[in-house]
């Protein structure tokens, strides 16, 4: 009886070892579940990251373009280019 007993005790605990220390045991899928929640949070903060600089485009996209006017360099080196171009 204490040999059929021992069997019993024997062949339990190789069935539960897959399921404790075995691929996709229990351990590893508490490793996995941090590994999860790690990323998630990894994940929030680059969210707000995003939002952050989706709204600051946002405002920059909204203020009116900047113009250079008659008084601005970009156009009087124009105007200088085109007194030289049509110079020579």
């Amino acid at each position: 009886m204490r040999i059929l007993a021992l069997v019993f005790a024997l062949l339990i605990l190789a069935l539960q070892y897959p399921m404790w220390l075995g691929k996709g045991g229990w351990l590893q899928v508490r490793e996995l579940d941090r590994q999860v929640e790690a990323q998630r949070q990894a994940n929030a903060e680059l969210k707000a990251r995003n939002g952050h600089a989706a709204s600051r485009r946002d405002e920059d996209s909204a203020r009116p373009a900047r113009t250079l006017g008659s008084q601005g360099c970009f156009t009087k080196r124009c105007r200088a280019l085109l007194r030289a171009t049509t110079r020579a």
